[in-house]
């Protein structure tokens, strides 16, 4: 029986990160990794040439290869990751070139299998996406999640500003004046 995979369905990417933060992993000892997931995931696997090297940052954060190599390298994937400097970081495409993506509709979510050269077998499956209410993001995720991307805002805020902001997103309900918000994050006054 084939299932459905779940609205959102979670990327082998997140379990790539599980597999990074549990357990010893230095991307130069990976000898192969494999990715499982639902056949709806081939768009972002597939064709793997393109998906292992992605052209531009639109395209690596349409890639499923690319974002589990980075999860791997860096344990986690961020907005530099996107940049020149990051589709072209070295550790990170040999850890892609070693990538394959198996599709499997008996699954949900993202399975993904590290071998590396010592012998050991590294397994991590990821059911729900980060974010769901089986896998919720805690304040202290969203805080830092913010935090980088301010770092990329056309008009990047201090770190007291995005501190600020963070307290007074906390505080919604008490705010008396929506158009505090809308002044802060446009760095009026920073």
């Amino acid at each position: 029986m084939i299932r459905r995979p779940p609205r959102s369905t979670p990327k082998p990417s997140s379990a790539a990160s599980d597999v990074y933060k549990r357990q010893d992993v230095h991307p130069l000892e990976i000898e192969s990794v494999e990715l499982v997931g639902h056949s709806q995931l081939r768009a972002w696997c597939e064709p793997l040439e393109k998906r292992r090297r992605p052209e531009n940052a639109a395209a690596a954060g349409n890639s499923i290869p690319f974002c589990t190599a980075k999860a791997l390298t860096n344990g986690e994937v961020k907005l530099a990751d996107f940049t020149e400097q990051g589709l072209h970081d070295a550790a990170t495409i040999k850890v892609a070139q070693r990538t394959v993506f198996h599709p499997d509709d008996r699954i949900l979510g993202g399975k993904v299998t590290v071998s590396m050269r010592d012998g050991r077998s590294l397994q991590a499956c990821v059911q729900n996406p980060l974010g769901d209410h089986a896998r919720p993001v805690n304040d202290e995720q969203l805080a830092a999640k913010f935090r980088d991307c301010c770092r990329y805002a056309s008009a990047p805020l201090s770190p007291v500003r995005v501190q600020e902001l963070i307290e007074l997103i906390e505080n919604l309900e008490r705010l008396d004046d929506i158009g505090r918000l809308a002044t802060m994050v446009s760095g009026s006054n920073d």
